[in-house]
């Protein structure tokens, strides 16, 4: 009797000490796993999952245990994979497009069959009265690359517009004014742009030059590496008027404003544009960088030049509202005296894909401008 108690006793050890641990609320190296607001012993309320990393894997709403309302699932590199829509632990609507909302057919069934409406993006992405106008929510989701005086088409698909004022440089006289229409859109990996620009050089009261206008259409190339979405893009640049001598001068006093676009101030016949850019994002940080060179073709003085480009941003904040830091350089190739080196601040604000963004700047030539944009996110 002993003897079979003794070994009932031993059975129960051993199969308690060969049986799988149960997960803990931190990685092997310290870092916090999951975050739940728990009542009564369950997690009720939002949750939040991390990577080991401590970068966001998923963030979303319990009620009693279960799923129930709208989740967010990351990437390792910050990016969001999909959102998915629970309703008592069931998956009732799914995209992977950071700015759709489920749709108004299904919140009104729901709202339908439970007697109220449910959560939408409380303590996530979205907060606010889940009834108030889309238009006025504002999203606390990661930045997004909203740089002034980047490369455009490596973050959101969008149009918009920019309009600039500023000093003409080493000249003791004059001013500057610019304007530009641009867009770009990605399908899937690939996509496409252009964008349409003007200087005007203010020489003294009543007398003003106006700079050459140029068209710029090309595509896009993104695909996702270790850091981040890497984008690629060729294009092609030309002059449609003003491309004379004074269209020349007031182009090249406008080309601080935007230093990576350098190259609709210069004479040529046409201008072949290459680039490459990289993203980083994290929760509340976004990182880029761009490197290019643009070919100038058919050129008075040469029937080929080069400029090279090298530009950096950083950007703090959250979706609707960021702040940056970002550094423009543009080296003639031919002529490595001509350089533009540019840094300035900026600040963009985003609801409901509307976006507004300022950026002020400095250059090393002593120029000084102030630009701000404005558009539509598609």
């Amino acid at each position: 009797m002993r003897t079979n108690l003794f070994l009932l006793l031993f059975g129960v050890a051993a199969c308690a000490s060969t049986s799988p641990k149960p997960p803990t609320n931190v990685h092997s190296n310290g870092q916090v796993r999951w975050e739940y607001k728990m009542v009564n012993g369950v997690p009720h309320g939002p949750g939040h999952v991390y990577y080991a990393d401590g970068t966001l894997k998923s963030e979303g709403e319990y009620v009693n245990g279960v799923k129930h309302g709208l989740f967010k699932f990351y990437r390792p590199d910050g990016e969001l994979e999909q959102q998915t829509y629970f309703y008592k632990n069931v998956a009732v609507w799914k995209s992977t497009d950071p700015n759709a909302e489920p749709p108004d057919e299904l919140i009104s069934g729901l709202t339908a069959f439970s007697g109220e409406p449910p959560k939408i993006g409380d303590e996530l992405g979205v907060k606010g009265d889940p009834n108030a106008p889309s238009s006025f929510r504002l999203s606390y989701d990661a930045p997004e690359p909203y740089f002034s005086s980047l490369d455009r088409t490596a973050g959101p698909n969008r149009l918009g517009v920019q309009f600039g004022a500023g000093t003409a440089g080493e000249r003791p006289f004059g001013s500057v004014t610019r304007y530009e229409v641009f867009g770009s859109y990605r399908f899937a990996d690939f996509g496409a742009y252009g964008s349409f620009a003007q200087s005007q050089f203010e020489v003294e009261p009543n007398m003003r030059l106006s700079g050459r206008q140029t068209l710029e259409l090309g595509g896009t190339y993104q695909r996702p590496v270790a850091l981040g979405p890497l984008s690629v893009r060729g294009g092609i640049l030309f002059p449609i008027s003003s491309d004379d001598a004074d269209g020349y001068l007031a182009s090249t006093a406008g080309a601080m404003q935007r230093a990576t676009d350098a190259a609709q101030s210069f004479p040529s016949t046409v201008a072949v544009r290459t680039s490459a850019s990289i993203t980083h994002k994290r929760q509340r940080l976004v990182l880029q960088g761009d490197g290019g060179i643009d070919w100038l073709l058919g050129g008075p003085n040469s029937s080929l030049d080069a400029l090279a480009r090298l530009n950096a941003g950083v950007g703090l904040g959250f979706r609707s509202l960021m702040v940056g830091v970002e550094v423009a350089n543009t080296l003639r190739m031919s002529e490595p005296s001509r350089h533009i080196h540019v840094m300035g601040v900026s600040g963009t604000f985003w609801i409901n894909h509307m976006w507004v963004t300022g950026f002020a700047a400095s250059s090393l030539d002593g120029e000084t401008s102030v630009t701000g944009a404005l558009g539509y996110e598609l």
